[in-house]
């Protein structure tokens, strides 16, 4: 294998570890912010915009279930566009 397309390979798969790690961390800051301020939270306003256009919180709120799984993935969304805005804030097309 040619020595440069490895290390090429192994700096992208370092990059994605990388984002993984921020991402997670992105995650539980969001996470912590919305427990510890409720509607207070700097992120209030777009979960709820989050979830409420989702047709399957509402299926699952009717069906008296758990929302946490849809909650998770909207702070990971919410995670997401976060940091991809401060990624062009530093790295613009």
């Amino acid at each position: 294998m040619n020595p440069f397309l490895a290390a090429a390979h192994q700096e992208h798969l370092d990059n994605l570890a990388g984002w993984e790690r921020v991402l997670e961390e992105q995650k539980g800051n969001i996470d912590k912010d919305l427990k510890d301020s409720g509607k207070k939270s700097d992120y209030f306003d777009e979960l709820t915009e989050l979830l409420g256009t989702d047709d399957n919180f509402w299926l699952v709120i009717c069906g008296g279930a758990n929302y946490d799984e849809l909650r998770d993935k909207a702070i990971e969304k919410i995670a997401t566009d976060s940091l991809k805005s401060e990624e062009n804030e530093y790295y613009p097309d």
